[in-house]
């Protein structure tokens, strides 16, 4: 592992950020997480499932079923949540921004460069604004505290994607002070460890945590070193404003080790640094509530290679800096029994990019930044629809004004009808995205004729939880219609792509006995299209927690994948005619938590596990086969 890296001895970074999100909608157009309710009976290895007051379908991970999935990166976060599907090449780290370490949301997300989903860290977006998609290995997910998955374009929560992803990071609620420290080790000599500390008193919050990783891989050349520092620090103005500062450090390596088979790479190596930081502003009162973001990431890629762009081309390194800025607006205002909602986004992205040969020829390169604005307006209202019935419908729009790119709006629209434990919903919407700044470098020739890629989507289901709560059911109804889609021509690229889909989820939570607590989850996708990119046929998760005694508990889950095709959303028709599938796979995992009884003042939990126990031989790229059975353990102190 390279000289100069962040160290655990750093530890402890007290600046920075907030909580963001959702939560409850109440602030529909902001990205403010309320604090969810705690369901004491949820299942630690199970996501939750809600509906927005819009009418859109979202899943939860909290942090305790992370630990206990033993998560160490977003993809692995997120495998178990139902109509996410994710790739990766190695153990641990995710090599670039495409099938070597990535989430797809119902097929969406599969675009290189580029992506139609985006992930938020509290607000933020996180991108490379260059290449215009997210990196797994700068989302550090060690500091998260929750991570929402909104499926679908849900233009009333987060602008410019097709689906998105959003992290919350730690942050101490109560007064008082917490500190939690965590060490665990694996085979391939594999370890880790992360630190967080955090205090509430007076009005002032404050948080900090880092964490460090590292592993020789289960292949040749598929070592990866990962670490990461964040801090936060909030205080409040009287008793309806909050301000608070964040600051988000990564700093990454991975190797690739190439395809099974072939020679072993010699440079291959991807190496990241991210420094994002974020002001905001909070306020809630009983008419009026949202919040205030304004942020900045300073970013780097330095990419060595075998060979530059093809079996024929030199070694060298591609190399890209970016910078982000931009601020975010919501405010919800009551006017009882009507919500109105209004949201402004702002943003420049850019930078510079470039690949070198060994010998200094720099035969590609180009420097360019985009601005967007997209203000929002939304109205919702509740009102009684009969005894015990409340219905609430929805209806908003977003506009888009691109520096580069024709202006866009996406309307939608929502209704929500519940009574006691069920809950009817459905919502139309649609997705916009834009062409990102490599249009300039990669597209010069059609940039003119480039315009917005758009998603109409429609849902409609059902969720019921009853018998005291231990029992919930959901069911999902969704169609996607695709237009304008970017995709590789011999003229170029161009809006001639399409991905069409139609689809049905399946969830279940059910908790038996106090000490047993199952969930399942079935995913159907249906693509217009045979070779359509992250759509297997079907996707299945399930999951237990067991509660052996009072202070051991056993954690099992299964995550079964069909077939499905492994290719860039943007190549063409005649690239995909030689693409082969990707076998189905189904893997298991167990982890076993003791918690002795040994200190009055902290809480002990010691904790093994195995991933992948039955050994399967499997891949989520061609070529790539992923680690068979890994066992892990450590020890986790939290006081």
């Amino acid at each position: 592992m390279r000289e100069g890296r962040l160290t655990m001895g750093l530890m402890i970074a007290l600046a920075g950020g907030t909580i963001s999100g959702t939560g409850a909608d109440e602030a529909v157009v902001a990205p403010v997480l309320e604090a969810a309710p705690v369901v004491v009976t949820a299942p630690p290895l199970v996501e939750q499932e809600r509906i927005t007051d819009f009418g859109g379908s979202v899943s939860v991970v909290s942090r305790a079923q992370m630990d206990d999935a033993g998560a160490q990166d977003l993809p692995s976060a997120l495998r178990r949540v139902s109509g996410v599907n994710i790739s990766r090449y190695t153990l641990l780290g995710a090599f670039g921004g495409a099938e070597g370490g990535s989430v797809y949301i119902r097929g969406r997300g599969t675009g290189r460069p580029g992506s139609d989903i985006m992930v938020y860290n509290d607000g933020v977006p996180r991108k490379v604004g260059v290449w215009d998609h997210p990196l797994m290995d700068v989302l550090a997910v060690d500091h998260a505290d929750r991570i929402s998955i909104y499926k679908g374009p849900q233009p009333a929560f987060n602008s410019g994607s097709f689906g998105s992803v959003e992290i919350e990071s730690r942050r101490r609620q109560e007064p008082g002070m917490e500190t939690e420290a965590e060490f665990w080790a694996g085979e391939h000599a594999t370890l880790g460890g992360r630190l967080h500390h955090g205090g509430n008193s007076d009005g002032v919050d404050y948080y900090g945590g880092a964490a460090y990783k590292e592993s020789d891989g289960h292949r040749p050349h598929s070592a990866a070193s990962l670490q990461s520092l964040y801090g936060r620090v909030g205080h409040d103005l009287g008793e309806s404003l909050n301000v608070s500062a964040q600051v988000l450090v990564s700093d990454n390596q991975v190797e690739d080790p190439g395809v099974a088979g072939r020679p072993v790479p010699v440079r291959d190596e991807y190496r990241t640094r991210t420094v994002t930081a974020s002001v905001r502003l909070d306020n809630h009162s009983e008419g009026l509530h949202g919040f205030s973001l304004a942020y900045h990431e300073d970013g780097q890629i330095r990419w060595d290679k075998d060979r530059l762009v093809g079996p024929e081309s030199p070694a060298g390194e591609s190399n890209t800096d970016w910078e982000n800025y931009g601020f975010r607006l919501g405010q919800t205002l009551v006017l009882d029994p009507f919500q109105l909602h209004g949201s402004l986004d702002g943003a420049s992205e850019g930078g510079e990019t470039e690949n070198r040969t060994l010998g200094g020829m720099v035969p590609f390169a180009y420097e360019d930044r985009y601005e967007t604005l997209v203000p929002g307006l939304a109205l919702d209202a509740r009102v009684k629809a009969g005894p015990g019935w409340e219905l609430q419908p929805s209806a908003g729009v977003r506009g888009y004004y691109h520096s580069a790119f024709d202006q866009a709006i996406a309307p939608h629209a929502g209704l929500v009808l519940k009574k006691a434990g069920l809950t009817l919903f459905s919502n139309a919407a649609r997705g916009v995205h834009y062409p990102g700044v490599y249009a300039t470098g990669i597209a010069a020739n059609t940039l003119e004729q480039l315009e917005a890629e758009i998603l109409d989507h429609g849902e409609v289901g059902a969720q019921w939880q009853g018998m005291e709560d231990r029992l919930m059911l959901g069911m999902t109804v969704f169609r996607d219609r695709t237009d304008n889609l970017l995709q590789w021509t011999p003229r170029g690229l161009l809006n001639v792509g399409r991905a069409d889909a139609d689809g049905v989820e399946f969830t279940t939570r059910v908790h038996p006995l106090h000490t047993l607590a199952l969930y399942a989850s079935l995913t159907l996708l249906d693509p217009d299209a045979e070779k359509t990119p992250r759509m297997p046929a079907w996707s299945a998760s399930t999951g237990a927690s067991l509660t052996l005694t009072r202070r051991l508990r056993l954690h099992a889950d299964v995550d079964a994948v069909g077939s499905q095709y492994a290719i860039n959303g943007r190549d063409g028709l005649a690239a995909r005619a030689d693409v082969e599938d990707i076998d189905r796979y189904m893997v298991g995992n167990l982890q076993l938590a003791y918690s002795p009884d040994v200190l009055e003042t902290a809480r002990i939990t010691l904790f093994a596990g195995c991933e992948n126990i039955a050994d399967v031989h499997y891949e989520t790229l061609g070529g790539y086969p992923l680690p068979g059975r890994f066992f892990s353990g450590g020890a986790r102190v939290m006081f």
